[in-house]
Formats: structure tokens, sequence, C-alpha cells
């Protein structure tokens, strides 16, 4: 998880930290100027998602000083009034070049003594060549071997039934002979997955088929990148999220949230709308579990799928990073990003107390993606999933998500700008759609389409 060798002033400053809390209005004003750069400690932060935002508010409160990695345009976190600098780097998938841009910026900079991973392509490569960090950087991620095998779907599997954790069947496919045979053992409707949600999937999380010739047509070839695949039976019900920070396999904090709604018609997808509930007693079980088997160290969640029809809850996946809407808990209390920082310290001996939580738990709180929702809305009509009264009813539910939200995922009022700088860039693609149509004289083309890195960076 970390390097050998404690920066200067890394252990006194965790012991500095201020209690967790709720930020409120007053609790986070953007630096004096020269403040953060010259004097708090940096942290190099890498990937661009919805939750980046979360960390660079979350690190500047607890007196850091976030340096935010940009590879591509879009990297909205780069517009935070919190961060301190940013650093442009080559793609992490261009894994060589990536590294070697990354092993000469922190040898030239010895004053970062953090790198904190968001999303998933980050944590693999980082987990992949640790060896490569300089000597004294810390990564704040869980252990190595432990991330991979939370990012082994199949592995994971075989390890929630070894501790009697209810898992939907599931069979591992290696062609389409085989996908379309166990399909048929499942029975429809059946969801379809990469093992590995880093590879190519036509940009989804995963693809329903309701009929033996929608699962024909869906896999029409093989997805490449993917030695097999997962065929699993479909398990209609919500799915709770339960958000976590563990040191050598003990839960110090948890929150939970359901998911009410997904950017796809048929459940699937990224959440757009979720709220916060109080704790499920076989949830945390299944949690205290799963860590305790790992020996988890750092911040997680764990997703399940809870049956409409029998109430079983079934494990769906346990993602060793950040959650995508951990801004819901931030606001709340549960900083999940400073968490990170706890638990790294606290492993490490350099906290001389585990992390602090909040007494009080606030079930009941909404969180809403616009951005996510109206694209979803937008790719059903241009898929023809949604027409007419289904629209409205989609339409009526984005509205009413909107104004009863207590948190909206990537807004807020003292830090608008990487949200503001995301609806900038989808009227610059409206209007570019528009001048080509209109210049060209053409079929007006598809509504926008993201893929799936984009969807969950907005």
């Amino acid at each position: 998880m970390a390097q050998e060798g404690e920066p200067a002033g890394a252990s006194s400053h965790a012991a500095r930290y201020p209690a967790s809390g709720a930020p409120d209005d007053h609790s986070l004003s953007p630096p004096a100027a020269g403040e953060a750069t010259e004097s708090a400690p940096k942290v190099l932060i890498l990937g661009n998602f919805r939750q980046t935002v979360t960390v660079i508010r979350s690190l500047a409160r607890a007196g850091f000083a976030p340096i935010v990695g940009r590879e591509e345009e879009g990297a909205f976190g780069a517009y935070s009034r919190y961060r301190a600098a940013v650093w442009e780097h080559p793609p992490v998938k261009q894994t060589a070049a990536f590294l070697a841009a990354l092993v000469a910026f922190l040898g030239a900079r010895h004053d970062i003594p953090f790198i904190f991973p968001v999303g998933e392509t980050a944590l693999r490569c980082l987990a992949l060549h640790l060896e490569q960090i300089p000597r004294g950087v810390r990564v704040i991620m869980p252990p190595p071997t432990t991330l991979l095998t939370c990012l082994d779907k199949a592995q994971m599997y075989q390890l929630v039934a070894e501790l009697g954790i209810p898992r939907p069947q599931s069979y591992a496919v290696a062609d389409l002979s085989q996908l379309l045979a166990a399909a048929e053992r499942t029975g429809y409707p059946c969801i379809v997955k990469p093992n590995d949600s880093l590879s190519f999937f036509f940009g989804k999380k995963v693809v329903l088929c309701h009929t033996a010739e929608e699962a024909r047509e869906a896999f029409a070839s093989w997805p490449p990148g993917n030695d097999f695949l997962l065929v699993q039976r479909y398990i209609a019900g919500s799915r709770p999220s339960c958000h976590f920070a563990a040191v050598r396999g003990k839960i110090l904090a948890y929150f939970e949230h359901d998911v009410l709604r997904t950017d796809r018609a048929d459940g699937t997808g990224y959440e757009v709308e979720g709220m916060s509930v109080a704790p499920t007693p076989v949830l945390r079980h299944y949690c205290v579990a799963l860590v305790e088997r790992l020996q988890y160290s750092g911040v997680g969640c764990v997703q399940f799928l809870a049956s409409a029809d029998s109430g079983v809850k079934y494990f769906l996946e346990l993602n060793p990073r950040l959650d995508a809407t951990c801004a819901l808990p931030y606001r709340y209390g549960y900083d999940f990003p400073r968490l990170a920082l706890d638990c790294l310290a606290s492993l490490e001996g350099g906290s001389p107390s585990p992390p602090r939580v909040p007494l009080i738990y606030s079930p009941g709180k909404r969180v809403h993606w616009l951005l996510g929702d109206l694209y979803g809305l937008l790719q059903a009509l241009a898929a023809g999933e949604v027409a007419g009264r289904g629209a409205l009813r989609w339409g009526g539910k984005l509205l009413g998500a909107f104004t009863r939200a207590d948190v909206h995922l990537t807004f807020w009022w003292q830090d608008p700008l990487p949200t503001g700088f995301l609806y900038a860039q989808v009227l610059r693609a409206l209007w570019n759609r528009v001048r080509r149509y209109v210049v060209a004289g053409s079929k007006c083309p598809a509504l926008i389409r993201q893929d799936a890195q984009k969807s969950k960076s907005c």
C-alpha cells in the first residue's frame, strides 16, 4: 500500500487533522494567497471522475494543497477553486509514458508526499507498478493484492461463496456459443458483464438480455479485450451501496444508501438518484465479513442487489475506491476522502488514534446527478427505449429529484466552476452538432452519446 520511509512532516500533519464533521457554509474557505502551495502538504490527485471534486474539497478542508492531474481537456476538477495546481500528464492507459512522466514529476517535486488515485485505471496502474513510485511517497489506496482481488469479479464471487454471502447464479464464458448456452441455463432475462470493469464492453456496465434473440443481437461479435465474460441471473430489485473505511480488516466507518434510479431505462448503468438509509444489519454483517477476510485497509464501497421478490441481499461487487456518490456521506460528516488518509496514517502508526466519525447518522438524505439524468434521457430517446409518456415520466422524475435533492453530485455553490465547465462542454457539443447540421444540410445526427469513461467523469 505504501512505501517505507515517512516523509518529513507527514505524521505530525496527520495528528493535526481537524475532527471529521459535516462541512457547512463556513468550514471550507479558499487558502490565502501562496499558503496552499508553500506551506501545506501536497496531494497529487489522479483521475477525472464525479467524486474527484469531493476529494479536492475534502483535502483542502483538511489543510492539504490538492494538485490535480489532468490528461484531457475535460478534466473538470482542475477548475475547482480549492485546487492548488494542475499537472498535465499523458493518459494513464498509456502506462509507460504515464509512469515515466509521474516519476519525473515526483522526482522534481520533493514536496509531494501523497498520491490519491480516484479511478480504477489509475489504481490498477499504481498497484501493478508500485515499485516505480519514489521512496517516501505514499499512495492512498488499499494494498495492491487486495485491490487487484476486488477488481476480479470471478475471484470475488468465489470468495463471497466461501463466506456464505448470497450471490446471483453466474457462469464464466469464453466465447459466443458458451455465452448463449449459459444464458439458456440461467434463464431470461439475464445479465452479461465483463469480469474486469476496465475492459471494453460497448460503453456499458452490463448488457441486459430478455430473450435469446436479444443476446444474439447484442453479442454478434465478442467484445475485444475480454478473456471471458460473466453470465448472471437477473435480480429485479433495489441496489444498496455500503461505503466503508477500514484498517487491518476492521470497519471504522460505515454509511449506507440506496440507488433509486440510474441513467438507463432498464435500471442498469450509473446512479443518478439515491438516498441515505439507516444501516441494514445483514448488509453490515456481510461487509464486516468481507473486510475481515480481505484484511482490507482503506476506503471502499460494497454494492448489493436486494431482490424485490424474496428480499434476499445478493453481493454485486466491492469497489476498492471511493464511490462516485461519496459527496452524499461527505455532506453529512462521513468524509471518506479524509478517512482514506486517516486509515493510511493509522495503518503506518502515524496517527495515535483511529479515524473519528460523527455520532449522528443522517438517513433520508437525497443525492442527484442532474447531468447524468439528462444524458440518460437523451440516450434513451435516441435508442428508442422511451418515447411519449415514458419520456414525460422520466422528465417528471428528473425534476422531482432535482428539487428534492439535499446534495447535488458535483455542484456546490461555493465551488461552482467545475460543474459550470461540464455544462459549458455540453452546450459547446450541442452547438457544434447544430452547426454541422446546418452547414452540411444532412439529416440531424443522433443525440449526444457518451462513452462509459465520460459518463463516470461528469
